[in-house]
């Protein structure tokens, strides 16, 4: 039996060790890449605020055009995609479905770029006010029925529109 012991605390011990350095690795590639955004803290002709959401491919920031101060939002592919042409392929036809599109119900687009410091393509598109939906509806929340039907009739305008121009989603 104590060889077994030993063995398994052996075991045990490579893995925590394993562990570690992955984690210090993860982190430092995560936290790196990030850095090159938060350095930057300029995309062309926009001074980004702050990082507003992030989902599977891309990432959301409040920023500001830097002539005017107008509001905007900055979408940008994530680091681990910028290289990936189905991703960067994907997001410019979004970029030009937007740039076709004008409702009330979608947001409007203005510029489509790959910053040249970080390498990352990037859209500049309308800052929409208020909460997120997400926050509307959380987990424990409830749409209200009159919330519903607004935002319901508001979307179904809004995907109307799209396919009025043959943007099937």
């Amino acid at each position: 039996y104590p060889l077994r012991r030993q063995r398994q605390m052996c075991i045990r011990d490579r893995m925590w060790v394993f562990t570690i350095i992955t984690c210090a690795i993860i982190s430092r590639v995560i936290y790196g890449l990030r850095a090159e955004v938060r350095e930057a803290r300029r995309l062309g002709q926009y001074t980004l605020e702050k990082k507003l959401g992030e989902g599977g491919m891309g990432e959301v920031y409040a920023a500001h055009e830097a002539e005017s101060g107008d509001a905007i939002a900055i979408k940008m592919v994530l680091p681990e995609h910028s290289g990936n042409t189905s991703v960067v392929n994907m997001f410019r036809r979004e970029a030009g479905m937007l740039n076709r599109l004008h409702h009330e119900a979608i947001v409007r687009y203005s510029v489509f770029a790959v910053d040249p410091v970080i390498g990352r393509p990037y859209m500049a598109m309308e800052f929409a006010q208020g909460p997120a939906l997400g926050e509307r509806m959380g987990p424990g929340k409830k749409l209200g029925d009159e919330d519903f039907d607004l935002l319901r009739d508001r979307i179904g305008r809004g995907l109307a529109a799209a396919h009025d121009i043959g943007i099937c989603l």
